[in-house]
C-alpha cells in the first residue's frame, strides 16, 4: 500500500454551529527515508514557490552510515497557503525533495 509523501495538521473550528473541520493547514509533516553508505552532513530546508529558502529545519547535522527515517515538521501557518518544497541535501546535491501544499 503506498504511503503518503506528507501529512498535514489542520485547524479545528470550535465555534458553535459552525463546521468543526477547516482546511487551514497548521503544520506539514514529511518523512525522508535515506540509506547512507558513509557518514554524511545533511541539511533540510523549506523553499517557497519561487525557490527561495524560507525556513531551515536543520543545518549541517551529522548522520552515521545506515538507514535513517528523518521526520521534518514545517509550521505552514507562519507562511500561509501555497506550494512549498521540503528538501534534504548534502554538500554536493539535493538528495530528496517533497512538494507539499498548505491550504487556507
Amino acid at each position: 500500500k503506498p504511503k503518503p509523501d506528507y501529512y498535514t495538521l489542520t485547524a479545528k473550528n470550535e465555534t458553535p454551529g459552525q463546521a468543526a473541520y477547516t482546511k487551514k493547514t497548521l503544520q506539514i509533516i514529511a518523512q525522508f527515508d535515506v540509506v547512507l553508505r558513509s557518514s554524511s552532513i545533511l541539511t533540510a530546508g523549506v523553499y517557497d514557490s519561487r525557490d527561495r529558502l524560507i525556513e531551515t529545519i536543520f543545518e549541517r547535522r551529522m548522520f552515521q552510515p545506515g538507514k535513517h527515517r528523518i521526520d521534518v515538521t514545517f509550521d505552514a501557518e507562519t507562511y500561509g497557503a501555497g506550494k512549498y518544497i521540503i528538501r534534504l541535501s548534502n554538500a554536493e546535491r539535493v538528495m530528496q525533495e517533497k512538494k507539499v501544499m498548505a491550504e487556507e
